[in-house]
C-alpha cells in the first residue's frame, strides 16, 4: 500500500477497512478533498442519500430516482464520491453518468479522478485501485481491474457504452426546461439510448437525480414506467406526499414546512430563493413538485388522511375508470375501493396500472375477492367499460355502468368541481403511507394540468355517487358530452 509521509499505515489500513464498509462515513472522510473550501455539514438527507446510494451499489435497489433542491451536495455524493468508493470494494464496476451539459459531465468526472489520485485515497486503496495510464482521459478512464467511468452528455456519442450501474444527473438544463422540444429531446434520449445500455439487465442498475423542473419532465416519464423507487427531498415537509421507499426510509420530519437543511439554508433565505424563482419554480425546484403548493381545483390543505378506514364504516363501493389499450403510452386502468362513515369518505385501496381487457377483467375479479363487502361496482361506461361490464355480468354481482343509462356524462373538469366541496371540508379521507400515494396527490391536485387524470376520474366518479346518487348529472353538462 501505498504511504503519505507522516501518517500510520496501519491506522490507514484499519480505517480504509471502515470506509469501505460505509459510504457515508467515506463521504464525509473525502469531503475536504472533494470540497476543500465547503465544510461537510453532517444530516440526515446527506444519510439518507449515501443510504439508498449504498443500496444500489449492494442490488438491493435496482431503479432509483432521488429528487432534491439544488445545492444540497448531491452531485458531490452521487458523481464524484460513489464511485470512488465502489472501486475500493469493487473496482471492476463500469459506470456511466451523463448530464445535460459537457460542462458538468467535466466537473464531476475530474472531481471523481482527483479524488482517486490524491494521496489520502492512493494511501489507503492505491494497491487495490490502480487507473491505467493509457486510458486516463478527462471524461473516460479505467482501472486495471477493468472498471471504467465513462462521462457523457445528454444525446452525446458516448451513449453507445454501456454500464454496470447508469446515472444520470440533472438531465435538463432548467433554463431550457419550457421548451417542449428540449424536453422530448432528453425523454427521447432517456428511451431510445440509456433505457438499454445496462450491459446486465438482471443485476445492473438505473439512477436519475435531479430536481423536479416541469410537469412533463424525465420524472414523469419515469412515474408512468413505473418499478422506481422514489427519495423525494422537498426543501420544505410536506406530510400528506411522503412515502415509504422499498429499504425503509421515511422522511423523519414531522412538521408540515419543516425545513429540509436550516444548518445550510435558513427560513429566511428559502424565503428570499421562493421569492426570486417565482411560485411555479420554487414548487418544482423545491418542493419537487412542479405546482405552487395549493394545487388547483382541489388544494393541498384540503386532504386527510387516515391510518385504515373508520369501525363501523358502511357503503363500500368499487369505482373503476378503464383504459382502450395496455400500451405504456395509453391511459391507465385504475380501481379504487371506498367506504363511508356518517359525512366521511375514505378511499381504502387502490390499483393502477395498464392493463388489457383480460388483465382488467382478473384486477376486478381479485379486488372483489379482497373486498367483498363492496356491493356496488361502478364502471365508468366508456372505453373498455362496456365490454367489462358484459363479461363479469354472470360472474360479478353489482356491476353498474356510470352515469346509469340515460344520464349524460359529465365533464372531467365539471366532476371534480362538484365533489370539491366534500374535500374543502375535510370530509374526504385518504390512506397515509401507500406506494401510490405521492402521485394520486400530485394528480388531484395538479388537475386539470396533471399528467394524466385516472385517479382523479375513479374519485369524483365515487364521491358524486356517494353525494348525488343514481340522478348524477349535472346542469353544465347537458349539452357537454365528453370522454
Amino acid at each position: 500500500m501505498r504511504q503519505t509521509p507522516g501518517i500510520d499505515a496501519t491506522l490507514a489500513a484499519l480505517e480504509a477497512a471502515d470506509l469501505r464498509d460505509s459510504f457515508r462515513d467515506f463521504l464525509a472522510a473525502a469531503w475536504p478533498i472533494m470540497q476543500p473550501n465547503v465544510p461537510f455539514r453532517a444530516s440526515w438527507h446527506i444519510d439518507a442519500i449515501c443510504d439508498h446510494l449504498q443500496a444500489v451499489e449492494a442490488g438491493r435497489i435496482k431503479r432509483l430516482v432521488i429528487n432534491v433542491p439544488p445545492r444540497h451536495g448531491k452531485s458531490t455524493s452521487a458523481s464524484v464520491a460513489w464511485p470512488a468508493w465502489s472501486w475500493t470494494r469493487r473496482p471492476w464496476l463500469r459506470w456511466l453518468f451523463a448530464s445535460y451539459t459537457e460542462g458538468l459531465v467535466k466537473r464531476d468526472s475530474r472531481g471523481c479522478r482527483e479524488l482517486i489520485l490524491s494521496p489520502w485515497y492512493q494511501q489507503r486503496w492505491g494497491d487495490r485501485v490502480v487507473l491505467k495510464r493509457d486510458q486516463n482521459q478527462q471524461l473516460r478512464y479505467e482501472t486495471t481491474e477493468q472498471g471504467v467511468r465513462i462521462a457523457t452528455t445528454v444525446g452525446g456519442a458516448n451513449a453507445g457504452e454501456g454500464g454496470d450501474i447508469i446515472v444520470v444527473d440533472d438531465p435538463h438544463n432548467f433554463m431550457e426546461v419550457y421548451s417542449q422540444a428540449h424536453r422530448e429531446r432528453a425523454i427521447n434520449w432517456w428511451n431510445t439510448a440509456m433505457t438499454t445500455r445496462l450491459n446486465d439487465s438482471e443485476t445492473g442498475a438505473k439512477v436519475v437525480i435531479m430536481q423536479r423542473v416541469h410537469q412533463q419532465d424525465l420524472c414523469a416519464t419515469l412515474k408512468d414506467e413505473g418499478g422506481w423507487d422514489w427519495l423525494v427531498l422537498p426543501m420544505e415537509y410536506r406530510p400528506k406526499a411522503m412515502a415509504e421507499t422499498s429499504i425503509g426510509f421515511r422522511d423523519p420530519r414531522t412538521q408540515d414546512g419543516e425545513l429540509l437543511c436550516p444548518e445550510r439554508f435558513s427560513p429566511e433565505s428559502v424565503a428570499a430563493i421562493r421569492r426570486s424563482l417565482g411560485s411555479y419554480d420554487a414548487a418544482a425546484q423545491l418542493d419537487q413538485d412542479p405546482t405552487p403548493r395549493g394545487g388547483s381545483i382541489i388544494k393541498d390543505e384540503w386532504l386527510v388522511c387516515h391510518d385504515g378506514e373508520p369501525d363501523g364504516a358502511r357503503d363500500w363501493l368499487m369505482s373503476w375508470d378503464l383504459a382502450f389499450k395496455d400500451f405504456d403510452t395509453s391511459s391507465y386502468v385504475v380501481g379504487q375501493v371506498w367506504c363511508r362513515k356518517g359525512s366521511d369518505y375514505y378511499l381504502v385501496h387502490q390499483v393502477r396500472d395498464h392493463l388489457d381487457v383480460v388483465q382488467t377483467i382478473m384486477a376486478i375479479e381479485r379486488m372483489v375477492k379482497q373486498y367483498p363487502q363492496c356491493t356496488k361496482k361502478l364502471v365508468e361506461d366508456k372505453a373498455n367499460g362496456p365490454a367489462v361490464i358484459r363479461l363479469l355480468k354472470g360472474k360479478v354481482p353489482g356491476l353498474i355502468a356510470w352515469p346509469r343509462k340515460g344520464r349524460k356524462m359529465p365533464s372531467k373538469d365539471s366532476r371534480l368541481y362538484a365533489v370539491s366541496p366534500v374535500f374543502e371540508s375535510g370530509n374526504v379521507h385518504i390512506p397515509r403511507g401507500r406506494s401510490w400515494l405521492p402521485d394520486y396527490i400530485d394528480e388531484l391536485t395538479n388537475f386539470p394540468q396533471s399528467r394524466h387524470d385516472d385517479q382523479v376520474d375513479a374519485t369524483s366518479m365515487a364521491l358524486l355517487e356517494y353525494t348525488q346518487g343514481p340522478r348524477v348529472v349535472l346542469e353544465s353538462d347537458l349539452n357537454n358530452e365528453t370522454d
